[in-house]
């Protein structure tokens, strides 16, 4: 009997003291994870290098530059964080202040998966808000539909610069632009290794359009029909008032706009 409870205790303090090794990994694990938001916030390259494995660190630095050239400002806060075993989950916050693209604020709620070991994040694996994604940064943003005039133009033309920057990456490793002509087959080319999620439709609701040049591998053509949904053709040039908008058209061409709205 004695031995029996013996055992017992034995049996009890070897679970307990592992249980106490596996709160203490999972306290540093959280710290570290912390730590990595931190860097995030005062965008510190350096310390991220030094908290993440090279291939994290990497797309944490992509996301950071983006943020920093599309915004003013921006503000992170972490809204709940808990660890399991190696995995830290953290619930996040990121505030872009007077988006230059946009001119205007956004809010986008994040979760993302850590995995650490040995005090560097490892893994690191993203979950979006469907509803809010960042379209110009690799991750997909959708700010508040647009209501004015202005803010449904700045958005459609957001959108088609990030087709035209797809389009630049596509080329680095293939000889010709993607070699369709609808924006749905567009998608299904580069989505996810250019892009996670494209843009499919300008904020009227019409499908964008997407044209290759068969003659020429790397000549392309991004449009919008307008409000109107109605297109007049990808030989449009110049531009027009977006003040006096009537259903106009946009035409992006091999990375800059031939066809838009002008000064109002």
């Amino acid at each position: 009997m004695k031995k029996t409870i013996m055992i017992l205790l034995i049996v009890l303090f070897t679970l307990f003291l592992a249980a106490a090794d596996i709160a203490a990994a999972e306290k540093e694990n959280t710290a570290v994870v912390k730590a990595v938001f931190e860097a995030f916030k005062t965008r510190d390259m350096l310390t991220l290098d030094k908290l993440m494995a090279p291939e994290p660190a990497k797309q944490m630095k992509y996301w950071l530059n983006g943020i920093i050239q599309e915004v003013t400002d921006f503000k992170v806060t972490v809204d709940d964080i808990f660890a399991s075993g190696n995995n830290v989950a953290a619930r996040w916050t990121l505030l872009g202040e007077k988006d230059r693209t946009l001119g205007e604020d956004w809010t986008v709620h994040f979760i993302c998966i850590f995995q650490v070991a040995d005090g560097k994040v490892t893994q690191m694996w993203l979950g979006e808000d469907m509803q809010r994604e960042m379209k110009r940064l690799g991750f997909k943003v959708i700010p508040p539909t647009p209501r004015t005039l202005d803010g449904k133009l700045d958005a459609t033309m957001s959108d088609i610069h990030v087709i035209g920057r797809v389009v630049t990456l596509f080329t680095k490793n293939n000889p010709h632009a993607p070699k369709v002509n609808t924006i749905k087959e567009f998608a299904k080319i580069v989505q996810p290794n250019y892009i996670k999620t494209c843009p499919l439709e300008d904020a009227w609701g019409n499908d964008l359009i997407y044209k290759f040049d068969p003659k020429d591998p790397k000549n392309y053509w991004v449009a919008s029909p307008g409000s109107d949904g109605k297109f007049n053709g990808f030989d449009q040039v110049g531009t027009w008032p977006s003040a006096n908008e009537n259903g106009q058209d946009i035409i992006f061409h091999n990375g800059q706009f031939q066809y838009g709205p002008g000064k109002k």
